[in-house]
């Protein structure tokens, strides 16, 4: 997993290095991207030190495997908030975390 991370980030450290200059300047204040917001904005000025940081968005989606067996396929990825939204929700720029295959959905550890 640290391998395929390095590699997306390498890939697209450009684009998350241009799109956090738009987001320190609010050249795009106009714009209601995740960045953008107050929410954000205070996270960042809150627990951030590091001017090398990326977050993530996790999402997690099922797929049916088989109509006859009820196989269930799901996916746990992880979007990058510091890319910009044409890019940020590409499949070639998420990162798959997790697969889990069952006949019904994961429970959780807690």
């Amino acid at each position: 997993m640290k391998l395929a991370f390095s590699q997306i980030l390498d890939r697209l450290y450009p684009d998350i290095i241009q799109y956090k200059q738009e987001i320190a300047s609010q050249s795009l204040i106009e714009d209601n991207d995740i960045p953008f917001n107050t929410l954000y904005q205070n996270m960042i000025s809150q627990f951030t030190t590091e001017k090398n940081f990326v977050s993530l968005i996790l999402h997690i989606d099922d797929v049916s495997l088989c109509k006859s067996s009820k196989l269930i396929l799901w996916l746990l990825s992880g979007a990058f908030v510091e890319l910009p939204p044409h890019l940020r929700y590409r499949r070639s720029n998420m990162i798959l975390l997790s697969i889990w295959i069952g006949y019904q959905e994961p429970i959780p550890k807690a």
